[in-house]
């Protein structure tokens, strides 16, 4: 069970989460590469030979603030693409310079009769995504699941998909059509939890449970079993959502059951703390989280 560890492209961020311990590093991409009419080139932002002895193994797409994560479906377009361009760009270049396959994590808000149905948006997507595989040969792209509310606390609410399994519906038909295996998921526990939390509430003001998923953790593991590249584990609080987004668990109980079915459904794809903080280079809430994975890995978590 290989354990990542999540930072900015920042050497202070990344030496002290490796301070602490981890077998690797997930670097979360922001604005950084933002420009007032499209988007820097990388060498314009960063000397990535800085960085190349560094353990990274994963690479998340952007984070943008004001608008979130961006989507598959966004990037995938005349204008964004050179934004996917530059993540998988990078992906490759730690790839080369460290012999092993990297990781580009990516979120879709859409579900697979969608974009089949609105006309030319699957072949959009797999048209990109070849072009992606073929130019980096040594990246692997994550679809991740996501939340079923976007902008809960800016007055602004949408309603997403993909917060259950589409995103492993779309990575079936993508390693189809294009003929890969190096498409795949990541399952982000939060996220399912999130998950649960509203969609379950949703089903009870309706007054008929009949039609409800089973949305426990188990079935997302259990889903997910044969497509994941990538597990984000956190925990959430209250609403689920800014504050109280990826937090570590309060209960120890909690992290152990979901280390229990990582278990039992014999993953062995590593796993990132994706937990929030107050200070990034602190971290107080990835050691917090960190020592009970620890505990787990150690076979003192087996008796909890």
């Amino acid at each position: 069970m290989e354990i990542y560890a999540k930072s900015t492209l920042s050497h202070d961020q990344i030496n002290a989460k490796k301070a602490i311990g981890c077998d690797a590093i997930e670097i979360q991409l922001l604005d950084e590469f933002l420009a007032d009419n499209g988007y820097k080139c990388i060498n314009d932002v960063v000397d990535l030979h800085e960085y190349e002895n560094e353990p990274i193994s994963v690479v998340h797409a952007p984070i943008i603030s004001g608008l979130g994560d961006l989507t598959i479906e966004q990037l995938c377009d005349f204008d964004d693409f050179k934004m996917l361009d530059i993540t998988c760009e990078i992906a490759e270049f730690f790839s080369l310079a460290q012999n092993k396959h990297i990781i580009v994590v990516l979120h879709s808000e859409t579900f697979l009769d969608f974009l089949i149905g609105i006309g030319g948006s699957l072949n959009r997507i797999e048209y990109y995504v070849s072009r992606l595989l073929y130019k980096y040969p040594h990246i692997r792209l994550g679809i991740e699941n996501v939340t079923p509310i976007r902008g809960f606390s800016k007055g602004n609410i949408h309603l997403a998909n993909n917060f259950l399994f589409d995103n492993v519906d779309i990575v079936n038909r993508l390693k189809v059509d294009l003929k890969t295996d190096r498409i795949g998921t990541v399952l982000d526990t939060c996220h399912a939890m999130i998950t649960k939390k509203y969609i379950s509430v949703l089903f009870r003001e309706i007054g008929d449970t009949t039609y409800m998923p089973d949305l426990s953790m188990d079935n997302f593991f259990k889903k997910n079993k044969d497509t994941a590249f990538l597990i984000h584990l956190a925990s959430m609080r209250g609403t689920g959502y800014d504050k109280d987004h990826g937090t570590p668990f309060d209960n120890p109980q909690d992290c152990f059951d979901i280390l229990d079915i990582y278990t039992k459904y014999d993953y062995n794809c590593p796993i990132t703390l994706e937990v929030r903080e107050d200070d990034y280079i602190k971290n107080e809430n990835y050691k917090a989280t960190k020592l009970l994975v620890d505990k787990y890995i150690g076979g003192k978590g087996c008796e909890h």
